[in-house]
C-alpha cells in the first residue's frame, strides 16, 4: 500500500550533482522539493560504484517520499533512465530535464556516444514529458522521439560584478587596442568552429577576437592553431 506523498505539492525534483539552478527555480514555483544526491562527484574512475550508490538513494528516496511527479536531470541518463523503469512500481509521472544532450558531448568518445545516445532515445519515449534549456537541443530531443519535448531557458543568476556584491574578488582583464572586438564564447565540444573563427579573422586589421571557455578544454585546439596576436 503506498504511503502518502511527504512532499506537499506532490513534486519531486532529483538531480545526482551538487547544484542545479533549473531545479532550485523550477522547485521554488511549482513548490517542489529538490534534493541533490552526490558522491565522488566528477571522478571518473569511481563512475560505476557512484551511479550504483546514488541508484540506492534514488529508490530509498522514492519510497519515502511516495512522488506523484518526478523531475529528473540528465546527464547522467542512468538517473532517468533508473526512474523510467521505477516509475510503473512508484507511480509517478516522469519530466527529464536533459540539461544537456549527454551523448553530443561525448562525440570524442564514438562507442560511449552511440550508447549514450540509445539510452537517451528510450528514456526520451519513455519519460511523460522532455525539457531542455535551448530550441535546437529540444529539436535534438524530438528527432529522437521524445515525447511532449519543451523549451525552458536556464535561469541566469546575475553576476556579483553586476550587483554590486564582492567587487573587489574581479578584476578588470586588459585588452590591447582595437576597432571591433569579436567574442566567441565556447564549452569544448569538438563540433565549436573555433578554428574557422580564428582563420576568419587573420589577416584583419584592429580585429580583437576573444575566446573564452576552460583551458583545460580549449588550451590544446587554440595552441595548435597559432593564433594571431590580433593586433
Amino acid at each position: 500500500m503506498l504511503k502518502k506523498s511527504s512532499t506537499p505539492s506532490g513534486l519531486l525534483l532529483i538531480a545526482w550533482a551538487p547544484f542545479s539552478p533549473t531545479l532550485i527555480e523550477v522547485g521554488s514555483l511549482v513548490g517542489g522539493r529538490v534534493v541533490f544526491l552526490n558522491a565522488l562527484f566528477g571522478k571518473k574512475l569511481a563512475a560505476p560504484l557512484r551511479y550504483a550508490f546514488l541508484a540506492l538513494r534514488t529508490l530509498s528516496l522514492l519510497s519515502r517520499e511516495q512522488p506523484r511527479v518526478v523531475v529528473a536531470q540528465n546527464p547522467p541518463i542512468f538517473l532517468p533512465l533508473l526512474l523510467v523503469l521505477a516509475r510503473r512500481f512508484y507511480r509517478f509521472r516522469l519530466i527529464v530535464d536533459h540539461h544537456a544532450v549527454w551523448s553530443m558531448k561525448t562525440l570524442r568518445q564514438p562507442l560511449l556516444s552511440q550508447g549514450i545516445a540509445v539510452l537517451e532515445s528510450f528514456v526520451s519515449k519513455k519519460a511523460d514529458s522532455n525539457m531542455s534549456p535551448n530550441y535546437n537541443w529540444t529539436r535534438e530531443l524530438q528527432a529522437r522521439g521524445a515525447t511532449d519535448a519543451f523549451t525552458y531557458h536556464d535561469f541566469i543568476p546575475k553576476s556579483p560584478a553586476t550587483t554590486g556584491g564582492h567587487k573587489e574578488q574581479w578584476a578588470t582583464l586588459p585588452l590591447p587596442l582595437f576597432r571591433f572586438l569579436i567574442i566567441a564564447a565556447h564549452g569544448g565540444h569538438p563540433q565549436e568552429l573555433l578554428e574557422e573563427e580564428v582563420a576568419a579573422v587573420r589577416g584583419f586589421e584592429g580585429y580583437l577576437l576573444v575566446i573564452t571557455g576552460k583551458r583545460e578544454k580549449l588550451g590544446q585546439r587554440i595552441a595548435r592553431l597559432n593564433p594571431p596576436s590580433n593586433g
